[in-house]
């Protein structure tokens, strides 16, 4: 993702789909070493995308297309869907400082989630009805606002304080303008459905190469553009 910048230790990509928070701060979903203790004291960014497995998005676009047309399964989700986003701040916090405290001159850059459908869509994808798609975007929007508010607290704490380091979010909602699912060129992955298991497969409403690339594009501007408030990373 950062190609266009050279880091002198070199940089690692240890992502894995499907991941919570639990597998950041505690251990792999297949055995892997929790993917905090990859970090060093010398790493100098961390760029990550989280929350969006912990509220269960996958299983919610599954109850929204494994379902019958009338149904209104998809928005009978919300009230359990606001529960674990009430819920999720306080992970999000234990990330930000497990980060910080194994990498604590790191500038951290949180990446929210594009919106997967446009703005005023004209037609049912993938059984997903016009409404049930602007429902979903609003989801989007509102874990995206809850992840931001999230990194704001993180990174006003180590202003507060002085600390080195930096926790800065860049919004990705509107990164898809255009190419969302429906769309000519969509920058998603089309969905793919495992009706063995009546589930949708995990690889299905994520960004595929073009998604990427438009990602890799934001983070790139925001290590250009750098944090928007004084940072202690040096001191005498």
């Amino acid at each position: 993702m950062t190609q266009g910048f050279r880091f002198a230790l070199g940089g690692t990509l240890w992502a894995c789909s499907g991941a919570r928070i639990g597998d950041v701060l505690y251990g792999g979903q297949h055995g892997e070493p929790a993917q905090v203790d990859r970090l060093r004291p010398d790493t100098s960014l961390v760029t990550l995308t989280i929350g969006g497995n912990d509220i269960g998005f996958s299983e919610i676009v599954t109850r929204c297309v494994v379902r019958f047309p009338w149904s209104s399964a998809c928005r009978d989700q919300d009230p359990d869907i606001r529960a674990r986003m009430a819920a999720l701040p306080a992970g999000l916090a234990s990330v930000f400082d497990q980060i910080g405290r194994r990498a604590p001159k790191a500038r951290i850059i949180v990446l929210g989630y594009p919106r997967p459908f446009p703005v005023r869509p004209g037609h049912s994808v993938d059984n997903i009805g016009v409404a049930d798609q602007v429902y979903l975007d609003g989801v989007v929007r509102d874990l995206d606002d809850v992840i931001a508010a999230a990194a704001r607290r993180a990174d006003g704490a180590l202003a507060a304080a002085g600390r080195p380091g930096t926790v800065e979010f860049t919004d990705g909602y509107t990164a898809f303008d255009g190419h969302e699912l429906g769309t000519a060129q969509p920058y998603l992955n089309a969905l793919k459905v495992d009706f063995g298991a009546l589930s949708v497969e995990p690889r299905s409403f994520h960004p595929n190469e073009l998604g990427y690339r438009a990602f890799a594009q934001l983070i790139d501007r925001q290590i250009q553009a750098g944090p928007s408030r004084p940072v202690y990373q040096y001191r005498r």
